[in-house]
């Protein structure tokens, strides 16, 4: 299990919608899997040659955005390292497009779902095997893998075994022989060859139960419904799996937390919950914070948490206890995941091309007859090789408002091919909005970090927050330029997914109070016994500071009294208290607005 927690945003991160598996309840068997056919098929279909740019935004590297993470390894490469070549990625078939052939061709053979970037040795070496347990472990030239094989079967690593089991039932439900698209089943065997089967079955239920769903897999398959507009069943209902192909069902577990607003938490699990303790306020805990109530939801499997003002982007830790499903499952005790503290993150606006529409940005061309362009319905395109001049040409928003906003960014993918010319992003506080004073406006230029001839989509992110958040009529623009019209002084550039994020760094508390102008903080820390609290009130108010340990218990609190503007310290004690992590929050009026972490270690 890929034990990585991401901060997904409340806007951009495209979660399911709650209606999409409806019609589903009750059923089982072949009904079920034919329902989630009719649900999942019909989706957007790409070319092949687009997968490089496709794969490089579903399984980005969250540590490192310019990476993509390699399946069968957990390697990260660079993006634009792909390729046929050693220590290349490539584009993995998961199910072997052999089994079927079905080859590159869409939908099956582009299907991102099974999709998925591996190295070049390490795939050619899996080839068209089938999955099962055993044989000899496989070392690649570029290091271990802790993958096994043998002349008939292929058996991945253990933090992704989970996650090809499901990629597996997920094309046996999608592909059922409809319109002409080849028919996949699985079943207990190896050595399938070219017949369009995938085994053993009961390999990938074992692997299936063994890694469950991860957070990485959430996302991913968030980021394909963004693209290709499907999901994988099987993530977000892994009973579905044994509802269909029978096994051991999933234990009940915490698939996920996330901050819906500063005073809310949505936890989804794995099994519907019985009412009375997924409703018991006591079996939730989470250090700094207090859960004031726990409503269940209609489906049984997502229970919403109201808890005290959170801290922005803080990483908290949700403890669960004496949860039950519906078939009588009991959650392991202790049972954690971890959620970030909401933070409100607006589009300001938001532009892709699929639906070969410029909206309201302007196109303006100062010098050539090559502009800036739609191509192919997906992206934006200008390529100054062969125009009538050198060019100069200008895509620019509409005015934007950021008057309320104290963070700002600018987020666009770019693609680069061939060399000698390149753009920059200007961005302008008095410009008119007529192209005609384009010259007079003050523009602040941005650099881009994508290379000249890339060849390969790259996300870019511009931070406009010192000189330009807090501020009306703001402009953005794509500027390109090129210093001739032949080869090496003009080259062909692409962007796509041009979203400005607006966010502030307070959180309303109450109508009148913001985390902005207060501080809180602990010196030193690590400490023994003692450490001193520091905090900044804005305004004379009630205030008080409580202490917490990892399981949410409050151990200690100075008192909520009357306190002055301005700097305070208070001395805390832990000689009572044994080592290990505790967090302290900042309440005013009995509402808490910041929280931090310090570590007692004696």
């Amino acid at each position: 299990l890929l034990s990585i927690c991401f901060a997904f945003s409340n806007l951009f991160s495209a979660g399911m919608p709650k209606d999409y598996y409806d019609g589903t309840d009750g059923l089982t068997g072949e009904q079920l899997k034919s329902k989630l056919n009719d649900i999942i098929d019909g989706h957007h279909e790409f070319g092949y040659g687009s997968l490089w740019e496709q794969l490089s935004y579903t399984d980005e590297d969250p540590n490192n955005s310019n990476n993509v993470r390699l399946l069968y390894t957990g390697w990260s490469y660079p993006k634009s390292n792909h390729g046929g070549g050693s220590s290349q990625w490539n584009r993995e078939h998961t199910w072997a497009k052999s089994h079927g052939g079905f080859s590159t061709n869409a939908p099956a053979g582009t299907d991102l779902h099974h999709l998925r970037p591996t190295d070049v040795s390490v795939n050619g070496k899996r080839g068209s095997l089938d999955f099962d347990n055993g044989g000899a472990i496989y070392t690649d030239p570029d290091g271990a893998t802790q993958c096994y094989v043998d002349g008939d079967s292929w058996e991945p690593w253990d933090e992704v075994k989970g996650d090809v089991a499901r990629m597996m039932f997920y094309m046996a439900t999608r592909y059922e022989g409809e319109n002409g698209e080849p028919e996949l089943e699985l079943n207990d065997q190896v050595n399938n060859g070219s017949n369009p089967y995938i085994g053993r079955i009961s390999v990938l239920l074992e692997w299936n139960n063994q890694d469950p769903v991860s957070d990485w897999e959430i996302r991913r398959n968030n980021r394909i419904f963004d693209k290709q507009h499907n999901r994988n069943p099987y993530i977000d209902h892994p009973e579905f799996v044994s509802y269909i192909w029978g096994g051991e069902a999933p234990s009940l577990a915490m698939n996920s937390a996330e901050a819906l607003t500063a005073t809310s938490v949505k936890v989804t699990f794995s099994k519907e919950l019985t009412e009375a303790n997924a409703e018991n306020i006591n079996n939730y805990t989470i250090a700094g914070l207090v859960v004031s109530a726990a409503d269940l939801s209609v489906n049984a499997k997502e229970v919403t948490l109201t808890t005290n003002t959170q801290a922005e982007e803080f990483d908290y830790t949700l403890v669960v206890n004496n949860l039950t499903s519906t078939d009588d499952d009991e959650i392991e005790a202790n049972s954690s995941v971890q959620f970030t503290g909401f933070h409100l993150v607006e589009a300001l606006v938001s532009i892709n091309f699929d639906n070969n529409s410029i909206a309201d940005w302007t196109i303006y061309s100062a010098a050539s007859d090559h502009d800036w362009r739609i191509k192919d319905s997906q992206y934006l395109e200008i390529n100054g090789y062969g125009a009538d001049a050198a060019s100069e040409d200008w895509f620019i928003s509409p005015a934007l408002n950021a008057t309320d906003y104290a963070k700002l960014k600018l987020k666009y993918s770019a693609y680069s091919k061939y060399e000698g010319s390149t753009f920059v992003v200007k961005v302008s506080k008095n410009y008119s909005g007529n192209t005609a004073d384009i010259s007079s406006a003050n523009w602040t230029s941005f650099n881009t970090s994508v290379q000249e001839n890339s060849q390969t989509w790259e996300e870019e992110t511009v931070d406009l927050s010192t000189e330009f958040a807090g501020n009306n009529n703001i402009y953005i623009a794509f500027y390109y330029t090129s210093s001739g019209t032949g080869a090496g002084t003009a080259a062909l550039w692409g962007i796509d997914d041009i979203t400005v994020e607006a966010s502030s760094t307070s959180s309303l508390v109450d109508n009148d109070i913001q985390i902005k102008g207060y501080e809180l903080g602990n010196y030193p820390n690590p400490f023994n016994p003692s450490t001193a609290i520091k905090f900044k009130l804005q305004t004379a108010n009630f205030a008080n500071v409580a202490v917490f340990n990892s399981l949410g218990a409050k151990v200690w609190e100075s008192g909520n009294m009357q306190r002055a503007a301005g700097n305070h310290s208070i001395s805390f004690d832990g000689s009572a208290l044994n080592s290990g992590v505790y967090f302290y929050s900042l309440e005013l009026n009995g509402k808490s607005i910041l929280t931090r972490k310090m570590m007692l270690i004696k």
